[in-house]
């Protein structure tokens, strides 16, 4: 077979008889005798992947829609050995040993957009985690960046004007 009539697979860099490929007459084309840049097999390989794909997808919707709990652990399982390294099993070890609230402040309600579960605070040098924030204390602890002396002094400051306001509350009660 004279080299010429063959073409080269852009997936699998085989070089192939033209029937091999699918038709295309696109102008493109014109160079590889009219055929796709994809031999028959490749194509059917990529097809068959892609329905793979589509009934995985159908599947986790199907099992979401019967289990939304389950999915949802799941899916907050994933998210927290993704991030954190930690599992749904850790986290609630994490929150009773804080005494179910949080680790700053104590607060048994984790507020924020959902309000349904408390951040999980980690160093962002080493990433491990150091405990489990309500939404406020991760605001605030956030907007210190992990600055230990910057919250020290913000205490601090606080304490001043607190005594400022005691000292003016018993200047006007005599």
């Amino acid at each position: 077979m004279d080299k010429e009539t063959l073409i080269k697979c852009s997936t699998c860099k085989v070089n192939k008889k033209p029937e091999d490929f699918y038709l295309n007459s696109s102008p493109r084309h014109k160079k590889r005798l009219g055929r796709c840049y994809d031999c028959k097999e490749c194509r059917k390989k990529d097809r068959e992947k892609q329905e793979t794909k589509e009934l995985r997808k159908k599947s986790r919707e199907r099992f979401r829609f019967i289990n939304p709990e389950e999915a949802l652990r799941q899916r907050r399982d994933a998210n927290l050995r993704l991030n954190y390294g930690i599992t749904n099993d850790d986290y609630d070890r994490i929150l009773l040993s804080q005494g179910g609230g949080c680790a700053i402040c104590g607060s048994k309600q984790p507020g924020g957009r959902h309000g349904q579960r408390f951040h999980v605070d980690h160093c962002h040098r080493t990433g491990k985690v150091r405990g489990l924030l309500c939404h406020k204390c991760n605001i605030g602890l956030g907007s210190f960046n992990d600055d230990y002396c910057i919250v020290y002094k913000a205490g601090e400051y606080i304490a001043m004007h607190l005594e400022d306001q005691e000292k003016e509350g018993d200047s006007t009660s005599s």
